[in-house]
């Protein structure tokens, strides 16, 4: 059974990922990379050249070729909100939510390299919050569908613990 890691970009999917890998000795991927890694270009440059809707196959594909794996799986931030993936995601594994702060997460995307986030490219602070509240009232409702949230209180290093006791 999988672990499909869910949420905004910058609740830190990729961090606790590695964590919940190394804690419960499960391979780990990002679907991003895996793209990145399959087409030979950046995500920015998927966007730019093909368009969103390309890079939305694309992670549709990815659930496709990786179902019935067990793996710990950072998905992009809005996977589970195009083509059935949430319903994919579900039916091979178990779906949490990292849900963290707005504030939080327009921090880490402040601090991050703009260029792999192509939705985001582009934006001083004002805009970026504008537009990551934007895509939060979007996307949440399909987030609000894991079988677990995790909230903001938990720490990053507690998070593979809680996973243990509320999934294996």
């Amino acid at each position: 059974m999988s672990i499909f890691l869910v949420g905004m970009p910058g609740s830190g999917k990729t961090t606790t990922g590695l964590a919940i890998s190394k804690e419960l000795h499960l391979p780990f991927i990002d679907t991003d990379q895996w793209i990145e890694v399959k087409t030979a270009m950046k995500i920015s440059q998927i966007f730019e050249s093909k368009g969103e809707a390309y890079f939305r196959e694309e992670e549709h594909n990815f659930l496709k070729t990786w179902t019935g794996k067990n793996w710990i799986i950072s998905t992009g931030g809005g996977m589970p909100c195009f083509n059935q993936n949430l319903e994919l995601m579900k039916n091979n594994g178990k779906i949490i939510y990292l849900r963290r702060p707005l504030s939080v997460i327009i921090e880490s995307l402040n601090n991050d390299a703009m260029s792999k986030r192509p939705l985001l490219l582009g934006k001083n602070s004002e805009s970026l919050e504008t537009l990551c509240l934007q895509l939060l009232l979007e996307r949440e409702p399909f987030y609000l569908k894991s079988d677990l949230i995790i909230e903001p209180d938990v720490a990053f290093n507690e998070i593979a613990g809680l996973i243990r006791r509320k999934i294996y």
